[in-house]
């Protein structure tokens, strides 16, 4: 590289005592695993729901009286069933209940990774969030075919989302370490310049930058112009070269964004990036591989001679119906938003994100120096991607509308596509445990005939566990919270020398009340402290499902309600909700429209 940089080595996911580290590693165990292994740099990120207050400062005051090298930095792990993301490098834990969890993730001053995106035992259940500053594209990293796109430890998939959305993000590998044993095995290459030391600010300046690479095994990979590295932007007018290194006999794929450009065999090589964008590497030796952060490519202007880029692309069928589907999910968003006066920054961030692709509004930068056949493959790909974030986006603000509907004990169903309609609407709504009945009314109250089928409960969890994995149960029936849903319907049973936990996990927004089972609590802990039994069986429920169907007539632009109440043992009434009901399709009739609604993941 023209401009030094030092290599240090990272793992920045590591769990302890205090969350659910199965070999109890504390602070001094990290240290010396460290220094075993070569690692420079860690960062401590223990589950947010295991943590309290008080063990955060214990935590606290161990990394505080570390000295010297490996750097040791404290963050945590935002632990939400959806989803789980990496905080680095927190002063405070500010996130103790969801409430705060979800106001708080997205100041200005937090470093989010995604961690295990593409992980069958705990992946993410909704699609590309924003504001992402990394993502583990390797996690854990003892599969020695964890390379492989399938594998449950890489999030490559998502990584190649992400970079074909012309997100800027830098590249993670890390152990999530809960066993001794998986510590090592891979690890975050990260750039600091060579004239600085390595302290907290360079540490983290450089992962804001993106000079990373994710490593599994030990290989050591640049990708660089001039005084450009990783992560960077390169001005360039087409006349640049980017250079890759790597050990001996690699196996070296090219990328751009997400699509595979060319492949390579040996230790170094270059390139002449001809189009703007993120351009990666992707290296393997042996059952070593390593995967870089992209450099970014910008100022190539168009030599194809093609000028009317965007009428030729909506010209294509396929990407025509894809772009106007796009600019209806749009329109539907604007509306939910003006008609509830809704501001929120995460909905804003992904409107500004995603709005630019569509095709009248892409730059001519991300056009420039295009085939049509490659123009045409892109965009396509990333239409029908774009389409399931805001199918999830316009889902999750009826979840955040309905927040506010549920106090008032109804919701609201609008005929969004104006259209004149009279027919059969069917639909599947979330309905909790303890529901009694559910029932439909109009404006005034009365009733609307309907056909209902409840399905089976929805089994979150159902699992044995040992005394010792009972006491974070303690904690989240004290605090009435697991995850991001509120804990509810709490019920001990003894079988034999076995005590059996039950709850209903209910999703947070249906409940503004703090509630708390404390006096449960404490007789959990008693008996996990008094031994009183072996072993204990956790049970948690979900919502339960149900399909309604109804037949309503809507007339055009009409804001005619339907209310839907359901009727629980003690006879609370209580809004619910339900998505996706702007999905619409003829009939063969051709008479009636046909609504058909998906329940959310819960």
């Amino acid at each position: 590289m023209a401009k030094k940089y030092m290599l240090i080595k990272g793992d920045f996911h590591l769990h302890t005592l205090y969350s659910d580290n199965m070999d109890k590693m504390d602070v001094s165990d990290y240290d010396k695993l460290a220094k075993k292994y070569g690692l420079d740099v860690l960062c401590i990120t223990d589950h947010h729901h295991n943590l309290t207050q008080n063990t955060w400062e214990e935590l606290s005051l161990k990394i505080k009286n570390h000295v010297g090298l490996p750097l040791i930095m404290q963050g945590y792990e935002i632990t939400f069933a959806k989803g789980h993301i990496v905080l680095l490098n927190k002063s405070i834990f500010d996130s103790e209940y969801i409430k705060d969890a979800i106001k708080n993730l997205y100041n200005d001053n937090n470093l989010r990774i995604m961690a295990h995106p593409d992980n069958n035992n705990c992946k993410w259940q909704i699609n590309l969030v924003p504001g992402i500053d990394g993502i583990e594209i390797l996690n854990s990293g003892h599969d020695a075919l964890s390379y492989k796109e399938d594998s449950i430890c890489n999030g490559i998939k998502t990584y190649k989302a992400y970079l074909l959305l012309r997100h800027k993000l830098a590249a993670f590998a890390n152990t999530d370490c809960h066993y001794s044993f998986t510590f090592g095995k891979a690890w975050t290459g990260v750039f600091i310049p060579q004239n600085k030391e390595l302290n907290t600010e360079t540490a983290i300046n450089a992962i804001k930058s993106g000079h990373t690479y994710s490593c599994a095994g030990d290989l050591l990979i640049e990708l660089y112009s001039e005084d450009y590295i990783m992560g960077d932007t390169l001005i360039s007018s087409g006349d640049k070269y980017i250079y890759w290194k790597c050990p001996q006999n690699s196996d070296v794929i090219l990328y751009y964004g997400d699509t595979p450009l060319d492949a390579f065999k040996g230790s170094e090589g270059s390139f002449k990036p001809m189009m703007n964008g993120p351009y990666w590497i992707f290296v393997k030796n042996g059952n070593a591989w390593a995967a870089s952060s992209p450099i970014w490519v910008s100022g190539i202007k168009d030599r194809m001679g093609n000028h009317d880029v965007r009428n030729n692309l909506l010209e294509n069928g396929l990407i025509y119906k894809n772009n106007e589907r796009v600019k209806h999910y749009f329109s539907i968003i604007e509306r939910l938003i003006s008609d509830y006066k809704f501001n929120d920054n995460y909905i804003d961030a992904y409107i500004k994100w995603l709005k630019q692709f569509i095709i009248e509004n892409i730059n001519d930068e991300e056009l420039a120096n295009k085939s049509t056949d490659f123009l045409f493959y892109e965009n396509t790909k990333r239409l029908q991607l774009i389409e399931k974030i805001l199918m999830m986006l316009i889902n999750e603000l009826l979840l955040k509308i309905g927040s506010e509907e549920i106090s008032k004990n109804h919701l609201t169903l609008y005929n969004f596509d104006n259209k004149e309609y009279d027919g059969v609407i069917q639909t599947e709504i979330l309905i909790s445990p303890d529901t009694k009945d559910f029932y439909l009314t109009d404006d005034n109250g009365n009733k609307i005939n309907f056909v209902s089928m409840v399905m089976k409960d929805n089994t979150f969890i159902n699992q044995e566990r040992s005394p010792e994995r009972m006491k974070e149960v303690a904690l989240w029936l004290k605090r009435g919270e697991m995850h991001e849903y509120k804990v509810m319907n709490v019920v001990f049973e003894e079988s034999g020398d076995k005590l059996i936990v039950k709850y209903d996990l209910y999703p947070e927004y249906f409940s503004n009340k703090n509630i708390s089972w404390d006096k449960e609590a404490l007789l959990l802990k008693e008996y996990i402290e008094n031994k009183k039994y072996k072993n204990y069986i956790l049970r948690v429920r979900s919502m339960i499902s149900a399909v309604t169907q109804f037949k309503i007539r809507l007339k055009a632009n009409s804001k005619k309600n339907i209310f839907i109440k359901e009727e629980k043992d003690n006879k609370d009434n209580i809004g619910l909700r339900y998505n996706e009901f702007f999905d619409s399709m003829y009939s063969d009739s051709g008479n009636e429209y046909i609504f058909t609604v998906q329940n959310s993941s819960y």
